[in-house]
């Protein structure tokens, strides 16, 4: 295990070998989840989401799935 250290804004720094073993990079999301006195951070999985994104830019299909999307996320905060 190794320790980082949180900065004045609320940073940290994911250590390179984490990095890399995890495929993380600059723009990557995160989500963050409490369970008891830890934090756990999971990788953004996005997989289709940024092609049909593209796809569906603009469109009512694209504001409903953000619309779900974001109640879901939401609704695992709360869980």
């Amino acid at each position: 295990m190794q320790t980082i250290r949180l900065s004045a804004k609320g940073q940290v720094v994911i250590p390179k070998e984490v990095r890399e073993e995890f495929d993380l990079h600059e723009g990557d999301l995160l989500s963050v989840k409490i369970e008891g006195d830890s934090l756990i951070l999971r990788k953004v999985k996005m997989g289709n989401w940024r092609r049909w994104g593209g796809i569906l830019k603009g469109t009512s299909a694209l504001k409903d799935h953000e619309r779900e999307h974001k109640e879901e996320v939401e609704g695992e905060k709360g869980a």
